[in-house]
C-alpha cells in the first residue's frame, strides 16, 4: 500500500526524551482569530456547584427540577463572571466544546458544556462526577488536564487544559493511512501517559483516534482521558459509556475491566492508523461485536500481523499483559520492516 507523506514526521528519541515532544509539525497550522464583538453576557445564576469540591448528583437533580429554563451558552457569553466563551470548536452527541479564556487566571481554556438532557439525568452526572475524580488524579504533560466540573442552576461543564492540535481522526482524513514507521513512533509517543495512567489504576477506556491530539508543538497528548461518559454517541439509553466500536468483548458485557481492555482497543486504533479503517464495520450495535470469536487483520504487514491479533484476542487472556509487551513487539516489527 502506498501512502501519501504524513502531515508530520518522527524524531528518534531516547527514554529520557518520551514525555517531551516526539513528532515534528512540518508545517505548522495558524489559529483562526477570536471572533468580535462578543455577544452580551447572560444573567447570573444564583447559585453554582464546585462539582470538584463534593456536589453530588442529588443536588445536581435537584437543581436541575427546580431550574425555570435551561440555558445553552453561546460564543461571547461569561461563564459565571469569570470564563468568556470565544470560539466553538466542537460539538458531539453529549457536549459542546468552547475555546474560552479565564478572566481570574488569565489563560486560555477549554470549556465542555453538557448537553441540556445530559444533566438532566442523575445517573449519567454520578457516572461524570466519578469519572472526573479519577481523571482528577493524573498529571502528566501528555494528558489534558481536567481542571474542574461545575454546575450552575441551568447547565454545567467541564474546564479543560486547552491545547492547539489535530487528533489523530483529522490526520487520517486527510493522508487515509499512515506508514508503519510513523505509526511505531506515535506508538512509543503514546506509551509514557498510558504507564503513567495504568500504574495508578486508571484505564483511558475510550482509546481511538479521536482521543490521540497531535499538538502544534509535536507533542502526542491524551484527550478525555478516564471520561467515557463524553463519548460521541447518538443515545445514551445503553448503559454503556464510550465507543462500542472500540471497546473490548469484557466492556461491551459490563465486567470488571483491567489494563488489557485498553490493550485491546490501542490495538485497534494502531490497527486504523494503519489503514485507515477498522477491520470490522464501525456502526455495528453492540450484541454484534460480542458475537465475535476473533478478529481478523487485513492489508498490514505480515510481521506485524500478529502482534495486533493478540492485542485484540477477543479472550482477554490471550491478549499482551502489559502496555510494554505489546508496544515493545510493535516496535520491533516494525524496525525490522524498516530494514528490510
Amino acid at each position: 500500500m502506498e501512502h501519501t507523506t504524513p502531515p508530520f514526521e518522527v524524531s528518534d528519541v531516547t527514554d529520557e526524551e518520551m514525555s517531551t515532544s516526539l513528532v515534528t509539525p512540518l508545517a505548522g497550522r495558524s489559529s483562526e482569530p477570536d471572533p468580535s464583538p462578543f455577544k452580551p453576557t447572560p444573567p447570573s445564576r444564583d447559585k453554582v456547584i464546585k462539582i470538584s469540591s463534593g456536589g453530588t448528583a442529588e443536588e445536581i437533580a435537584e437543581l436541575s427540577a427546580h431550574s425555570p429554563h435551561i440555558y445553552t451558552p453561546a460564543v461571547g457569553d461569561m461563564i459565571n463572571d469569570r470564563y468568556r466563551l470565544r470560539k466553538l470548536v466542537g460539538e458531539g452527541g453529549v457536549c459542546r466544546v468552547f475555546k474560552a479564556f479565564d478572566q481570574l487566571l488569565k489563560m486560555t481554556v477549554a470549556i465542555k458544556v453538557l448537553r441540556p438532557d445530559c444533566v438532566e439525568d442523575p445517573d449519567f452526572i454520578q457516572t461524570l462526577l466519578d469519572e472526573a475524580r479519577m481523571a482528577m488524579q493524573l498529571s502528566h504533560s501528555q494528558i489534558v488536564r481536567l481542571h474542574t466540573l461545575q454546575g450552575s442552576s441551568s447547565f454545567y461543564y467541564l474546564v479543560m487544559e486547552y491545547v492547539e492540535g489535530r487528533t489523530l481522526r483529522e490526520c487520517l482524513g486527510d493522508y487515509d493511512a499512515l506508514p508503519v514507521s510513523t505509526v511505531a513512533q506515535l506508538l512509543q509517543a503514546a506509551h509514557p501517559p498510558l504507564r503513567h495512567a495504568h500504574k495508578r489504576g486508571i484505564l483511558h477506556n475510550d482509546i481511538k483516534p479521536d482521543n490521540l491530539l497531535l499538538t502544534h508543538s509535536g507533542t502526542i497528548k491524551f484527550l478525555d482521558f478516564g471520561l467515557a461518559c463524553l463519548a460521541n454517541q447518538s443515545s445514551r439509553e445503553s448503559a454503556l459509556l464510550g465507543t462500542p466500536a472500540y471497546m473490548s468483548p469484557e466492556r461491551l458485557r459490563q465486567d470488571v475491566l483491567d489494563l488489557r481492555s485498553d490493550i485491546y482497543s490501542l490495538g485497534l486504533t494502531v490497527y486504523e492508523l494503519l489503514t485507515g479503517h477498522l477491520p470490522f464495520p464501525a456502526n455495528l450495535h453492540a450484541r454484534d461485536y460480542l458475537k465475535m470469536t476473533a478478529i481478523e487483520m487485513p492489508g498490514i504487514d505480515e510481521k506485524l500481523r500478529p502482534v495486533l491479533e493478540k492485542a485484540v484476542a477477543i479472550p482477554r487472556a490471550d491478549r499482551w499483559e502489559t502496555l510494554d509487551d505489546f508496544i515493545d513487539a510493535f516496535i520491533t516489527e516494525a524496525s525490522r520492516i524498516s530494514t528490510d
